[in-house]
């Protein structure tokens, strides 16, 4: 994992600007307005006015095609688009207004990714075979700490209280409002035992 800095100057000396991350992108695929191309040609060029093109790195899944696949010189457009998601949300900059209707890219079929030259170019092609799947032992499992904050947006609001009985699946916390997020479950039953800004702890064995 390359720092921000780096990443810039290596866009700066190497981007070709051939448009290869923004044709294999399967959100810009998908009819979002997400342009990759646009971003790192702003960054190498130093352009700020080009507003659009940076807000659209909200919209970025974060897949990585771009990066180990599409771009020839090795460059890491996801990267940027998150760096740029963390930038913006911190200076207060809205999402952009979705689209009522995307329409798919006419070439969006052509332009999947075969998954398994995805493989090969990941070099993961020689671990494609049956894996046996190990055995939980609930019983072992007396302590869980479930993160409030484990997937992209903000971090959920715990809905349960210190004390409270939770049964296998049940939320313990959720978004707030309409912001986005995630709701966090209970794998299993027990207490809750404690409560913070960063986790909900549950003892199973109570």
């Amino acid at each position: 994992k390359k720092p921000p800095e780096r990443q810039l100057h290596q866009t700066r000396a190497a981007c070709l600007k051939c448009m290869l991350c923004t044709e294999t992108c399967p959100r810009f695929l998908l009819g979002h307005r997400l342009y990759p191309d646009r971003l790192m040609r702003n960054l190498a060029a130093g352009i700020s006015e080009d507003l659009p093109a940076f807000t659209g790195a909200y919209l970025c899944s974060e897949c990585g095609l771009c990066a180990v696949y599409a771009c020839v010189m090795g460059l890491d457009p996801c990267a940027a688009n998150r760096m740029l998601k963390q930038r913006l949300s911190a200076a207060g900059v809205p999402r952009p207004e979705p689209l009522e209707s995307p329409h798919a890219h006419h070439y969006a079929v052509m332009r999947k990714v075969p998954v398994r030259r995805l493989m090969a170019r990941l070099g993961v092609v020689e671990f494609d075979r049956p894996a046996e799947k190990a055995k939980l032992d609930t019983g072992a499992t007396r302590r869980l700490v479930l993160r409030l904050k484990q997937h992209a947006g903000a971090p959920a609001v715990p809905v349960v209280r210190k004390g409270a009985r939770v049964s296998a699946g049940q939320p313990v916390a959720e978004p707030e409002g309409d912001r986005l997020g995630a709701v966090v479950h209970a794998p299993m039953a027990g207490n809750v035992v404690e409560i913070d800004q960063e986790a909900v702890v549950i003892d199973t064995g109570s």
